[in-house]
């Protein structure tokens, strides 16, 4: 490189060669003074190294490339393994005495700020790992450490040193020579700001190679500042072009062609003064950012809680949780105590204030996916507090979508019945049917909150985080169908409410939800404008035969329309019979607690002689008191007058056809000619029979209430008197 191509990058003179001297000097009269410190810090480097940071170094490289870039003045990192050795490289701002001095000390880094990712300068020890002599190249300033170097700088103050540490002491560097001899630093010093050289054994080169390979691109869903990053891998012909772009909230993460999209949401949580008293003894923060990174298209994937990488802890929420969490050394795994306890429940309400941004107008339950599942054996303590913490956040909050789309609370919603969501699965059909019903009643929950697994996560909202499993009261099928045709009555709209109810209620039959048709509830509307039960024994189809008006009928706009047509005869709803309109009229006539309509009388004798008399006669004995509520005409000079079978007898030698005597008595055969036969059958005669007559009055005195015996005892008494031929 020529020289103008090295303008701006310091010599070994600069200030940071010379502050390098002088630690150097500090340090060697220190452990000539206290030679304990020697293998003290040697054994601190290797525990370091061989530890929780044995297989981080890409990690740690990028970390602290990352640090450098955080105020904004570049924004690109590059990692490349050559057969050789390690570079990370970054134009970020150029290293200071204050960053020197943190890699020459532990736990004296000046990376305090919240937008810090290394926070206590241990991180940069794990390359010893995979090397003895690390390089650093800053345009402030380069220097290097060796480990026989620096052996041999520190036996010369002290030479019974045995193990001597590595990263305490080091030596400028001069970066034309090493640019002379590098290709590759020669190509990345046009660029970058510092650089990071690591001299590699093939066995390292091998280990690394696999960190290249398995880095997490969502690190950059963390370091706003870092705007491109490459991860080049000689060894293995391997390229990795990370890059972000955001558009209308959304982060679009390319990893070299794999694309996944992302929310990220976040906030600085205030410390208690107890959380701040459990806090690591160097952190001094008041506050501390958390943020969470939420898929958009693969939910349940990843469900971790991060220090801006990966830690072994699971959260049980989909995403990513990152923040600085009290973590072990390594960073691996989170800690017990009130400062991660306080941030598990800023991170519960950073959750809680951001889960409907992942609402969609086409799928307004999508961000119930995010919510963690129920818990299970061997979960995690702090998982299982976030999880908690979080639903009963989330009991008070609007999370849930209403048939608007709209977000309510739990409270607010009813849910449909568990028959629409048989064997985990949604009766999809059947719930669109329902819910694209223009007057469908709003609070019920929206149909996209219907698969298993939202219906899971809205349970144990409802119970607040206090259930394993979570209860929701779910409506039963008639109140879900009844509710659709009362608010569609509410809107003027009967007929298209028990359109939209029936084809529901078929879809569900067809798909074996239900068993029995009285489960659907009254959702059908009737000519008359009556609302009835799916029973083909009750209502029919119109009908033009003489009587047919004697029986509910569909609503004529029902039967019009194909698609309910054909639901109503899956229910086996049919055109009325002769049979059919005389048990209608026949109810009315023979009940006693029915009230009979103007002129059933005569239609029941009208419709009864359609129909075989051992049919009508059927019909007429499945009323229990029947011989006390049948009307008969006799020979009275009323022709409008009608008598109760009980008190009539035929015509004959006991009572004449004429109005002479006892004509009221007589069945008036003019009228009933076509009756006779089953007049007969029911037990009509001309003369009495004792026996008979007997266990007749007996048989209907005893099927009567209390209430009516005394006047069914006369009733019994005449006829026991006809009988013994004393008729009064």
């Amino acid at each position: 490189m020529a020289a103008k191509e090295l303008k701006g990058w310091a010599g070994p003179d600069g200030e940071i060669g010379i502050y390098v001297r002088e630690q150097r000097e500090m340090r060697l009269l220190s452990y000539e003074a206290q030679p304990d410190d020697i293998l003290e810090h040697a054994n601190h480097e290797q525990d370091t190294a061989r530890g929780g940071y044995a297989d981080r170094q890409v990690v740690e490289l990028v970390q602290n490339a990352a640090d450098q870039l955080s105020d904004g003045v570049g924004g690109r990192i590059e990692v490349r393994l050559t057969d050789g050795f390690l570079y990370c490289a970054d134009d970020g701002e150029p290293f200071d005495t204050a960053g020197v001095r943190a890699l020459l000390f532990s736990y004296l880094s000046p990376k305090r700020g919240n937008d810090k990712i290394g926070r206590f300068g241990i991180g940069f020890k794990s390359v010893l790992r995979v090397t003895s002599r690390p390089e650093v190249f800053s345009k402030a300033g380069s220097f290097r450490f060796d480990a026989d170097w620096a052996a041999e700088q520190i036996r010369s103050v002290v030479p019974s040193a045995d193990r001597t540490p590595i990263l305490r002491i080091a030596d400028p560097l001069d970066p034309r020579e090493a640019l002379s001899r590098d290709s590759t630093l020669r190509a990345l010093m046009k660029w970058s700001t510092n650089i990071v050289r690591l001299p590699l054994s093939e066995q390292m080169v091998v280990k690394l190679s696999q960190q290249m390979e398995t880095f997490r691109a969502e690190f950059l869903l963390f370091v706003d500042h870092v705007k491109q990053m490459d991860l080049i891998d000689e060894s293995a012909n391997l390229i990795r072009k990370l890059r972000l772009s955001r558009s209308a909230g959304r982060i679009r993460l390319n990893d070299n062609g794999k694309k996944t999209e992302w929310r990220v949401f976040s906030h600085v949580h205030p410390l208690s003064k107890t959380a701040r008293a459990d806090s690591r003894t160097l952190d001094q923060s008041q506050s501390v950012p958390i943020a969470w990174a939420a898929p958009l298209d693969s939910r349940n994937d990843v469900q971790e809680f991060w220090a801006f990488f990966p830690t072994q802890t699971s959260s049980y929420v989909s995403g990513i949780l990152n923040a600085f969490w009290k973590t072990n050394e390594d960073r691996q795994s989170l800690l017990p105590g009130p400062y991660n306890d306080e941030l598990l429940e800023g991170a519960a309400k950073l959750i809680a204030e951001s889960l409907p941004a992942l609402s969609t107008p086409e799928n307004p339950a999508a961000h119930l996916d995010v919510l963690p599942r129920r818990e299970e054996a061997g979960d995690n303590s702090h998982g299982q507090r976030l999880r908690r913490v979080l639903n009963a956040t989330l009991h008070e909050a609007r999370v849930i979508p209403d048939q608007d789309g709209t977000l309510r609370p739990i409270s607010e919603i009813r849910v449909a019945p568990v028959a629409i969501t048989p064997r985990q699965s949604v009766l999809q059909e059947p719930a669109d049917t329902w819910a694209s019903y223009a007057h469908r009643p709003v609070e019920w929950l929206h149909h996209s909150g219907l698969a298993n697994e939202r219906l899971s996560a809205i349970a144990r909202i409802n119970d607040r985080g206090e259930s394993q499993r979570g209860e929701l009261e779910h409506a039963t099928v008639a109140e879900w169908l009844e509710a659709l045709v009362e608010a569609g009555s509410e809107k003027d709209d009967e007929v298209g409410a028990s359109k939209a109810a029936l084809q529901v209620a078929a879809q569900m039959k067809e798909a074996g939800a239900v068993g029995d048709e009285s489960e659907f509830g009254e959702i059908l509307l009737t000519s008359q404008g009556r609302w009835v039960e799916l029973d083909p024994k009750q209502v029919f189809f119109d009908s033009e035969e003489e009587g047919a008006g004697d029986v509910p009928t569909v609503h004529p706009d029902l039967e019009a329309d194909s698609p309910t047509y054909q639901a109503l005869q899956q229910f086996g709803i049919q055109r009325p019979s002769p049979e059919i309109a005389f048990a209608k009229v026949a109810e009315r006539v023979l009940d006693p607690d029915r009230k009979a309509m103007r002129g059933d009388h005569d239609r029941f004798w009208q419709l009864a002689r359609e129909i075989k008399p051992e049919v009508a006669r059927n019909r007429i004995q499945e009323h229990p008191i029947w011989a006390y509520e049948l009307p008969i005409k006799t020979m009275t000079e009323n022709p409008d007058q009608w008598i109760r079978f009980e008190f009539v007898m035929l015509p004959g030698s006991i009572v004449p056809g004429d109005l002479n005597r006892d004509g009221r008595y007589a069945v008036n055969l003019d009228f009933h000619q076509q009756d006779h036969e089953l007049l007969v059958m029911l037990g009509a005669v001309d003369v009495p029979e004792s026996d008979y007559l007997h266990a007749k009055a007996d048989t209907l005195y005893a099927a009567w209430p209390e209430v009516l015996k005394e006047h069914h005892g006369v009733c019994a008494k005449r006829f026991q008197e006809h009988a013994r031929g004393n008729p009064r």
